[in-house]
This record gives C-alpha cells, structure tokens and sequence, in this order.
C-alpha cells in the first residue's frame, strides 16, 4: 500500500513537471536558445516518466 502512494507521488510530481515544461515552452517559443533548452529538459522529462513507469508496472 505504501509502495502504491510513492508510486502516485511520483506519477504526480511528474505531472505537475509536465505541465510547467508545457507552459515555458509556451512563453519562450519566441527565444531560440531557451526554447532548445526546454525542448532538452522536456525530453528528460519523457525518459525519467518512461522510466518510473517501468519501474512501476
């Protein structure tokens, strides 16, 4: 039960990341350099969740 409540921390703050990269790279479309940097970071996002979803199942 215990392992099941991290597992939604997780899911969740993983969420929560998701939705800010979302938002910053909707604030910086229009500067090259920190939108590479987010696109970056985003896709660390998708390997970190891909991850802890396997981890999981």
């Amino acid at each position: 039960m215990n392992n099941l409540k991290t597992s939604t921390e997780q899911l969740t703050s993983v969420t929560i990341d998701f939705g800010l990269m979302a938002l910053i790279r909707k604030n910086t479309r229009t500067n090259c350099i920190i939108g590479n940097r987010t696109r970056m970071i985003a896709n660390i996002e998708v390997q970190l969740f891909c991850f802890v979803k396997g981890m999981n199942s």
